[in-house]
């Protein structure tokens, strides 16, 4: 493009774009160059892909993603897309589902981009790996590197057991939820009272807690807190798919007494004379878990209603964690209990 305009006179682009005429002029002077630039146009962007007749659903969520490496539960099939209109129309031109018969990124196969750690070859040189046609070498060195990666999981498939998108509408304060597992079983039955508890990075870590365990409800004593910008970055936006109850302290009385009355067993996370260690404690299915004020613990007022008191083991010479800690603790140890147990019921249901 730069010999063309040179060819035509361009002076104004020429000028503009001075830059790139000392990257021609180096290709002409390095002897890898131009080496370098054919690995380059023989990957799918510059050999293949026409961002025009390609431009589809597909090529954004499946061919693009498939093409430059990301794992395959990042992709959406095109299978997905036969499920839904032919054309999306957009307000400026119809944006086609499928690629175009006649495209050949179809064909392609992922380049090999490589970045080797100077630390571990003792060199700033790379090693010599066709991004199209890797070599051996450069097959092993890209598994090595590659082998042991950061990847987010995605909840919404967990959830599902086909793995289809299906993401909750938002959970209102204050709304009744009655949520089953895809075997229609009842779900998380765990409420998590933190009426106590004033301080909003607390709550917030502990609301995060909640929504990443499916916790059936979170009881906050105000739920102002949620519009505390401490409160919010510490949930990032988990408040807005948990279950969430606003009980003050002054009516947790009369919603701790309710709440047995409809069959949950009260437990507290408190140091008493009584108190059960947490690695022996079975959790009853529908648990209402009690947290304390953070300088105080559960008022003495309080503990009289509770079935039973846990406490979490220590080696240590602190007395106690923090609230927002031990919450979590006993949201995971309540969870992994119940999935044990879900499991084995799955395996009994599967051998009969």
């Amino acid at each position: 493009m730069w010999c063309h305009c040179q060819e035509h006179c361009l002076t104004e682009i020429l000028e503009r774009h001075c830059i790139v005429e000392c990257c021609v002029k180096f290709r002409g002077l390095s002897s890898d160059a131009a080496k370098h630039k054919q690995r380059l146009l023989d990957n799918f962007v510059f050999s293949c892909l026409d961002p025009v007749k390609d431009f589809s659903v597909e090529l954004i969520f499946h061919t693009l993603p498939r093409l430059s490496g990301i794992t395959a539960e990042e992709w959406i099939s095109p299978d997905n897309f036969k499920k839904v209109d032919n054309v999306f129309w957009s307000d400026s031109a119809p944006l086609p589902v499928m690629l175009p018969g006649g495209s050949k990124l179809g064909d392609c196969k992922p380049g090999l981009w490589v970045s080797i750690d100077k630390r571990r070859t003792g060199t700033d040189e790379l090693p010599n790996v066709d991004l199209f046609n890797p070599s051996k070498e450069g097959e092993m060195i890209a598994t090595q590197s590659m082998s042991n990666l950061q990847k987010k999981i995605m909840p919404w498939e967990l959830a599902s057991g086909l793995g289809a998108v299906d993401v909750p509408a938002r959970r209102l304060v204050g709304d009744e939820r009655h949520a089953t597992d895809r075997n229609g079983r009842e779900a998380c039955s765990l409420v998590l009272v933190a009426s106590l508890i004033d301080k909003a990075p607390n709550l917030g870590g502990l609301c995060r807690t909640c929504e990443v365990f499916a916790v059936d409800t979170l009881v906050l004593g105000n739920v102002k807190i949620l519009d505390d910008r401490m409160f919010q970055s510490l949930s990032v936006t988990a408040e807005k798919w948990l279950h969430i109850l606003e009980v003050r302290p002054i009516d947790l009385d009369a919603y701790l007494r309710s709440m047995r009355k409809r069959g949950y067993s009260l437990v507290g996370v408190e140091q008493t004379a009584s108190s059960k260690c947490l690695t022996e404690y079975n959790f009853p299915r529908r648990s209402v878990l009690l947290l304390g004020n953070e300088r105080e613990g559960i008022p003495a007022e309080f503990l009289h209603l509770l079935d039973e008191c846990v406490e979490i083991p220590q080696l240590g010479i602190i007395r106690s964690l923090n609230v927002h800690v031990s919450g979590a603790l006993l949201v995971w140890e309540y969870t992994q209990q119940w999935r044990r147990l879900g499991r084995r019921i799955e395996q009994a249901e599967a051998t009969q």
